[in-house]
Parts: structure tokens; sequence; C-alpha cells
């Protein structure tokens, strides 16, 4: 008969009882009365001399110190075998597996049981050789108010002690992400083939027009907590409705404020150095809310316009002939087809502030680098090329264009202070 798979999982333990009857309790606990810590009674090593229990007969007085107050302690001690030792570096010694184990207090005739008490998944080690309990039970439960044990003079301690093989440790290691990767999904950050929502960062006093604009996708950005929230889908089922949605920055300690408030965006002041970043931004102070608006709001959105004037003069400025009627249907189906985008607006944040934090989110690398007081080698970001400091003279813009240079493809570096900003709102 052939066998059949089957399923099942099994596991591997193996046990052993130790019964300890301590004598002469009358001596041990008159004499310990009133210790803070008594001396310590030591068991037979027992299980081929690898364990011994410890038992204390005053862990210390209670707080009310009526007489007979107190606790008694169990510890099991693991005690190192000479090949375990040799095994070891510098007498570091670790024993293999998982423990489980327990103490029972009972009467000499086992029948009464005073007090139990059992630890789960622990491991000896050279650090952790003991395990036990401070207040396992009360001296006068276990000595002073109980007769069977005042008249025989003794009671039982009953270890057991249960083995696991440890789980196997994690075999492969940790790789980095290749960096090709990283830059790839780092790209998808502003390209608006493959984005669904659209941040306006306006500078003061400006039109939403002219405002700068970074593409995300709405999926990385649910990485996120915050804009999982920001995005989430009561959004989406509003869609045709005009919708304007208000984010409170979290209030912070007044003091706290005061702090955050030195903080000034000097991302502002290092967007002028750029290229392709000649428009000068500043946040907006006294505004702490993101303005949330579907596409088909009022939103001034003269890239929008144009695309979508673009649209209408190639397909619609003259009456379609017949010949081409149903192409012209299903590209209609197809625009409409279309999800509307979100767009978010973005007021109390710089351009170069913001766009590092979306690049963050997205999932590559940290917010980009930060820029220091004093351009220096202290600041490195993971991946990106080291930029050797020339002299104290090195203006902040020349650093800048210098980091830019080589590392192209990257978030321009912000001020870690204006991200704190940021990062305090959320």
């Amino acid at each position: 008969m052939d066998n059949i798979d089957i399923n099942s999982e099994y596991s591997e333990s193996s046990s052993i009882t130790f019964e300890w009857t301590l004598s002469g309790l009358k001596s041990l606990f008159d004499s310990t009365k009133g210790d803070k810590k008594s001396k310590v009674t030591k068991s037979i090593r027992f299980g081929n001399n690898r364990w011994q229990i410890l038992f204390y007969a005053n862990a210390g007085p209670t707080k009310d110190g009526t007489e007979g107050g107190g606790f008694v302690s169990l510890y099991l001690s693991c005690e190192p075998t000479v090949e375990e030792k040799e095994a070891s570096l510098n007498l570091r010694w670790v024993r293999e597996g998982v423990y489980k184990f327990s103490f029972e207090l009972r009467n000499v005739g086992k029948n009464v049981l005073y007090n139990a008490k059992e630890a789960h998944n622990h491991s000896f080690t050279y650090k952790t050789a003991n395990w036990g309990w401070a207040q396992f039970a009360r001296r006068d439960s276990v000595y002073y108010q109980s007769l069977p044990v005042k008249a025989q003079d003794a009671f039982v301690i009953i270890c057991t002690i249960t083995s696991s093989p440890a789980a196997p440790s994690q075999t492969l290691p940790r790789q980095p992400v290749p960096k090709a990767l990283l830059d790839t999904v780092g790209s998808l950050l502003d390209d608006p083939l493959y984005s669904d929502v659209q941040f306006i960062i306006p500078n003061r006093h400006q039109s939403l027009s002219n405002a700068r604009k970074i593409w995300a996708s709405k999926k990385l950005l649910q990485r996120s907590e915050y804009f999982e929230t920001s995005v989430s889908d009561p959004l989406e089922q509003s869609i045709g409705t005009p919708q304007t949605i208000s984010h409170t920055s979290r209030r912070s300690h007044r003091r706290l404020n005061m702090i955050l408030d030195e903080f000034e965006d000097s991302d502002n002041d290092d967007e002028e150095f750029s290229e392709s970043r000649s428009r000068r931004l500043s946040s907006s102070d006294g505004t702490d809310d993101f303005a949330l608006s579907l596409p088909d709001s009022n939103t001034e959105d003269g890239d929008r316009s144009e695309t979508q004037s673009t649209i209408s003069e190639a397909h619609f400025a003259s009456p379609p002939t017949e010949p081409f009627s149903e192409p012209v249907k299903s590209i209609q189906e197809t625009i409409a087809s279309v999800p509307p985008k979100m767009t978010i607006v973005v007021r109390d944040a710089a351009y170069n502030t913001y766009r590092a934090m979306l690049y963050y989110v997205n999932g590559t690398l940290p917010p980009s680098e930060s820029i220091p007081s004093t351009p220096s080698e202290g600041c490195q970001v993971p991946g990106a090329k080291r930029i050797s400091s020339r002299d104290q003279s090195s203006s902040r813009a020349e650093w800048i264009k210098e980091w830019m240079a080589a590392n192209p493809g990257r978030p321009a570096p912000c001020s870690a202070k204006s991200m704190y900003r940021i990062a305090d709102s959320m």
C-alpha cells in the first residue's frame, strides 16, 4: 500500500522532574526573621549536573512588617557543563534549546499544594544563568500557618524542566535592495504617466496656475498612514462632486511651537540656485492645512486646462465624418474611463522639502540628503556619492550644485529643520 502524504506538524521535547525534600525548616525560618535577604540554600545538582535549585527562606520583609511576613524565593540555576565551557569564547557559554520549567511547593505527603508557578520560553546563558521568582510564596503560608509542615519540619519542592530545540536561526543573509531598483522606483515620482495625485505647491501670494507641481502615485503614497488617510476611499466615493477637505496640523506644546517657529525654511532660499528650480518659494505663515479638490472643481490649473483644450481641439473641433464616428466614440469612452486625478494644494512647505519627503514615502531612500549648516562630509545618504568639502568658504549653493551633479535623478538636498516642520504636522 502506497504511503499517503499527510500534512502534519512535529515537535520534540524532553522533560526531567526533580524532587527536593527540604528539612530543618524551623531553624531555617526562625534564623532568617527580619533579614532583608537570607543566605541561599542550594539543592544538589541534577540532570547530569546541569541544574540546581536555589532557595531563599526570606526574600525580604513585607511592607506591613508583620511577624513571619515576607516571601520565600525559588530559582532554577543553570550549571554549565565542561563541554559548554570549552565550546565558549572567554567562558561566554550558551545552553542550546528553549526551556519551560515549573516549581511546586507541597507538604511531605504531597497532598497539599501551597503554591506553583511556571515559566515558558526561557534560554540560559552566561548572562542569564538563573531564572525564578523572588516572591514565590509567603513565609507564613508555607511554614508558620501550616500545621503539616511544622509537624514534619519539612516540605517538598518539585521542579520540572522541559527542553525543546531552539528555532533555527535565519540562514539567508539580508541582501541590500539593488540601487538600480531604488532608482527606478524613485523615478516614478513626478511622472504623470504613472501618477494619479497632483501636489500643487504655490508661492506666497501666487496663483495656483503658476504654482509648481509634483505628481505622485496614490498606491505608493498609501504606504504612509498619513497619506493613506488623506487619499483614502471616502474621497473617491464622492467623485463628480467638488470636495474640499482641510487637514489641521497636530498642535504641539506651546514651548515646542516656539522652538519650531525658529526653524526657518531655508529650502526656499536654496531653490533659486537650481536651474530646474528657478522660482523662489517660501512657506505660508499661519497656514496649517491641505486643500484637497477633485479635478472637476474650480482649481486654477493652467496645465490641465491647456491639456483639455488641446484634446478638445484635436478631436472635436469639427464634426467627424461618418467613417470615423466609431473611432471618435471609442476615444470619448477611453477619456471617460480614465479615473479622475486628485489635486492636493500644499501651502505650508517649500517645494524642495516636500519633494524630498515624497521621495522618502515612495519607499526609496531617506529624505534626500540634509543640508549641513557648514558643508562637510558628515552628512551622507546610503547610495549617494560623497562630496568632499573644499574649504569653509564654500557656500550652500555651491555645495548643492556639487551634490546634484554627483547624484543625478535625486531630489535636491533639503533643510533638516524644514523636514522637522513637516514631520511635526504629520
